[in-house]
């Protein structure tokens, strides 16, 4: 009988260290995904960020602190709202992605010290594997340098069209 327990025994810490070694292996994975995500976010050139479900700031990319101006930590736990200049842009926003799961299209944002840019967001919520929803995550470009490009190139014609009306 006591030989009996002993193995027992002996099998119990050996199921054990199995258990313990893929653990720490899980671990490891997941550490290293991680790292990779946070690596593909920081290396973006794009402005990327994301929300919990109450629509506070929980990632930011580099690029996104730098195009609006504000630190990291500034941002993290912030409302998503202080980066439009229009609270009807974000209402609109929120209602798109509410109804139809994603939302892309141009938007006016403002910067920390106020200033107002373009940018061409495509948002969407993220689900876990369950479906349930855990926040939002947008991905956006400036696009203020095309929009001024789009103008004047839209007076060049204007001009021209004009001129060759009055030859």
């Amino acid at each position: 009988i006591i030989s009996q327990k002993k193995r027992n025994i002996q099998e119990a810490i050996k199921e054990l260290e199995i258990e313990i070694l893929q653990h720490l292996q899980t671990q490891t994975k997941l550490r290293q995904t991680q790292e990779f995500i946070r690596s593909l976010i920081d290396s973006s050139l794009d402005m990327i960020i994301a929300s919990d479900i109450a629509e506070k700031i929980t990632q930011v990319s580099p690029s996104a602190c730098n195009i609006f101006g504000y630190k990291r930590e500034e941002l993290i736990g912030s409302r998503l709202n202080i980066l439009f200049k229009n609270i009807k842009d974000y209402s609109f926003i929120q209602n798109e992605l509410n109804t139809k799961g994603y939302y892309i299209g141009e938007v006016v944002n403002k910067r920390k010290n106020g200033d107002e840019f373009t940018s061409y967001l495509t948002a969407s919520p993220i689900r876990n594997e369950t479906g349930e929803l855990l926040g939002f995550m947008g991905i956006s470009r400036d696009i203020t340098e095309i929009k001024k490009a789009e103008i004047a190139l839209k007076n060049s014609e204007e001009r021209y069209r004009l001129l060759v009306e009055n030859s």
